[in-house]
């Protein structure tokens, strides 16, 4: 049943975006001067007598406190839902993989809050994900596990497939992760009861991409399979020139896909159609990150004959715009992309900044290990995971280190949300670093 106080206090202390009904004042003028003041009497003893001259007077207080429910209905109607908390859906943020998280951030000092032991260790290409206040953490043993986000108290862990060489998606209800086996999962994200499960018929190592009712999931076999995210059926594959085992990009409807051996193709999600396709060069590419019409992705020769490169495609047509190499010949890879900037990360122990625009830069970070996990950006502060087992909180601008968490092992990609830094590690902790504040 309805409070009538609080509905009439509602009344009177609408919400800012509320719009009255136009014409609210004079309906209830006219109610008021339309109520009969006449006073209706009972029977007595054969006669009429009249009701006393204060109840005819609350005829308009009736209707007016009847106008002022219903103004009020209309106020709490019209109030907007309150905003879904912020998630951390997919790989390296989910869309077009930039690194970019929704936050905040921890203002420093700061601590670790709670550390979780997993039932495996968490590998460079695996990353805990947040939704609904709930963590979901995959690891390579092949178990997940659900945590709440504030405590790090279980919710539940189970083994789930053979081996997890990625990070899972997180597609309305569903928690689609893959397996080394070629096995792909969906289980309830509430319950974690299993839904489908499908089998590409290749190793699953890449992480998994989901964009509207389609999951993306790269195979061994050089193809990315797009499977329904309701009932697991295949819709379709596409060829990306070589096996994929790095998780394919996706903005504005267009995914952008790196194999081994050198390509990378861009394709329609909803055709299949293949719209470019680049060869970069021999060897692996790596994760791409794509921003405002431009690829960035790196690649090279995994035995590190040759220096790795950077290199930013334009989205219509994968035109080069400009080429970056490292100074020493290793690994790297895109780490974020933000502002100004793109962060490219090495196994060199180094971060490099270089410009969007130019492509031209040099070191930013110096580590103790190298730098093997792609990073985070939320405002102007880049977080880092170095394997000198350390995550690393610096300004984009001014390069000043703002501070830095000594954590449990090697961590992979840091995930920034609701005002903690959450960090899963090769050896198998789950941490949660926030302020010294709270």
């Amino acid at each position: 049943m309805l409070d009538r106080d609080a509905l009439i206090k509602a009344a009177l202390t609408p919400a800012d975006d509320l719009i009255v009904p136009a014409g609210l004042a004079e309906d209830i003028a006219r109610a008021v001067a339309s109520t009969p003041q006449r006073r209706p009497g009972f029977a007595s003893r054969g006669g009429w007598h009249a009701l006393p001259q204060t109840m005819a007077g609350l005829a308009p207080l009736i209707v007016l406190t009847a106008l002022l429910l219903a103004a009020a209905l209309f106020a709490i109607l019209a109030r907007p839902a309150p905003p879904l908390p912020p998630a951390v859906s997919g790989y390296h943020g989910g869309g077009g993989l930039t690194g970019v998280m929704p936050g905040p951030g921890p203002a420093g000092p700061v601590h670790v809050q709670w550390e979780h032991r997993l039932a495996g260790p968490m590998t460079a290409l695996i990353m805990p994900l947040v939704e609904d206040g709930r963590i979901h953490a995959a690891d390579g043993n092949g178990s997940l596990t659900t945590l709440d986000a504030d405590t790090g108290a279980l919710v539940r862990s189970a083994s789930v497939l053979d081996s997890i060489g990625g990070t899972p998606v997180l597609a309305g209800s569903r928690l689609i992760v893959g397996s080394t086996d070629g096995t792909v999962l969906a289980l309830d994200v509430s319950t974690g009861a299993e839904l489908w499960r499908h089998d590409v018929g290749a190793p699953v190592r890449a992480s998994l991409a989901a964009t509207g009712d389609v999951s993306l999931v790269g195979g061994g076999d050089g193809f990315v399979h797009v499977l329904d995210v309701e009932t697991g059926s295949e819709r379709g594959k596409v060829a990306a020139g070589g096996p994929v085992e790095r998780s394919p990009a996706v903005d504005d409807g267009v995914a952008y896909t790196g194999a081994i051996g050198g390509r990378l193709t861009a394709w329609d999600v909803a055709t299949l159609a293949v719209q470019w396709s680049v060869e970069l060069g021999p060897g692996e590419v790596m994760t791409p990150a794509v921003s405002d019409g431009t690829v960035y992705v790196a690649h090279g020769l995994p035995d590190l004959s040759a220096p790795y490169e950077a290199v930013a495609l334009d989205t219509v047509d994968g035109a080069i715009s400009w080429r970056w190499t490292p100074p020493t010949a290793q690994r790297i890879f895109v780490g974020a992309v933000a502002g100004r900037w793109v962060w490219i990360h090495s196994e060199d122990g180094t971060v490099y900044r270089i410009n969007r625009a130019t492509g031209a830069g040099g070191p930013f970070l110096i580590t103790q290990g190298p730098v093997g996990s792609l990073g985070a950006v939320v405002g102007n502060t880049l977080y880092v995971a170095s394997s000198d087992r350390r995550i690393y909180a610096v300004d984009t601008e001014s390069g000043t280190e703002l501070w830095r968490v000594d954590v449990t092992g090697s961590p992979t990609i840091p995930v920034v949300v609701g005002g903690r830094v959450v960090v899963g590690t090769d050896l198998g902790v789950l941490v949660s670093i926030a302020s010294d504040g709270g």
